[in-house]
């Protein structure tokens, strides 16, 4: 009689469960946010805050019988939740990057209160910075800090002041979380508009291709003729149905040039958001509608002052004029768009009772 074998550790063992729950999806490694920027940043959050934590688990604490492993503990669960949430491709309302980006400042704040007090000095005048640049001058935080903080006079933090600084900190944070929501919401209605126009621009191209005749881009030449003369974007004589593309199309152009000028006024953004390249974005679409509506109005006989149009580049050009004429509209678009991008404050920057645009 055999012995039976005992079993194999390494075949029984359960096999490991995946740390990303997308990652037998096969559509979402297009979405896979290695490349983007907000999770780059979350994740090095991550790390440097998991880092902090691991050494100063090993530091001596004041008073030395109270431990901090369960602020310790309480910190590791909680850069879980922010790398979890990272793990979320943020497509559509980016709640993911919000979610994690709150997890990451609570964690802060709880490393904080952990903090050994041999490192309080470098804790304060990190709190203090993030203060002066998200919290107003008059902020009772803000200035409860600056007292304690004065270079004037000794200026490190002391244990019993630590309360002071988490409050202010967690103030500053709440903030600066503020400027980021308003700043993807702001481009979360971008790329909302902007898949509207490139709807209807599509739609304008398709219907003019099935119907020609019904919406013509056509000008009589010769009026007096026998047989009106008929000058047409695509044709000499009659309409077809790629008028309505090409006069899109010009006016896409001419509104790509008008953006180029605009995003050379606009600075660079703090967040993760690209709110100039959507701005430029919204302005494509919008020069293809522009420039149909324009040609519309000259063939309808309503724009005073235009002469007789006899040729097809003069078509053209006029489609340009109304294609970059869009920045008319989108203008306001870019005053909303800079002042968002005014209301996020880098690290190079703090913050008075006026607006930055005031």
């Amino acid at each position: 009689m055999t012995n039976p074998q005992p079993p194999d550790p390494a075949k029984s063992a359960e096999p490991a469960r995946p740390t990303d729950p997308f990652e037998s999806w096969k559509w979402y490694q297009r979405f896979k946010i290695d490349s983007d920027s907000w999770r780059e940043a979350a994740l090095a959050d991550i790390a440097e805050l998991r880092a902090r934590a691991a050494y100063w688990s090993q530091q001596p604490t004041t008073p030395p019988n109270v431990s901090t492993q369960p602020l310790i503990n309480e910190i590791e669960q909680t850069l879980n939740n922010a790398e979890e949430a990272a793990r979320y491709p943020a497509v559509l309302s980016g709640t993911a990057a919000e979610r994690a980006r709150e997890q990451i400042d609570a964690a802060r704040l709880l490393l904080f209160q952990a903090a050994p007090e041999t490192e309080l000095p470098g804790l304060g005048r990190e709190a203090l910075a993030l203060a002066r640049q998200h919290l107003g001058v008059s902020d009772p935080r803000r200035s409860q800090l600056e007292e304690l903080l004065d270079p004037k006079g000794p200026n490190d933090l002391l244990p019993a002041q630590k309360d002071i600084a988490i409050s202010a900190m967690r103030a500053a944070l709440a903030a600066a979380g503020t400027e980021q929501y308003q700043a993807r919401s702001f481009r979360l209605v971008l790329r909302a508009t902007f898949w509207l126009l490139v709807a209807v621009a599509v739609a304008l191209v398709v219907f003019g291709a099935l119907r020609p005749r019904v919406l013509q881009l056509c000008f009589h030449k010769d009026e007096a003729a026998t047989h009106p003369i008929f000058i047409c974007a695509g044709s000499e004589h009659v309409p077809n149905g790629y008028d309505i593309f090409i006069v899109e199309l010009i006016g896409v152009a001419a509104a790509a040039l008008t953006a180029s000028f605009v995003l050379r006024r606009l600075d660079g953004t703090a967040t993760a958001y690209s709110i100039p390249f959507a701005l430029a974005l919204v302005k494509l679409p919008s020069g293809a509608i522009s420039a149909f509506i324009g040609v519309i109005f000259l063939g309808a006989g309503i724009i005073p002052g235009i002469g007789e149009i006899v040729t097809r580049e003069e078509v053209y050009a006029w489609a340009a004029i109304f294609g970059a004429g869009q920045q008319v509209v989108t203008r306001l678009i870019d005053i909303k768009g800079r002042e968002v991008l005014g209301n996020i404050r880098g690290a190079d920057r703090t913050r008075g009772d006026q607006s930055p645009d005031s």
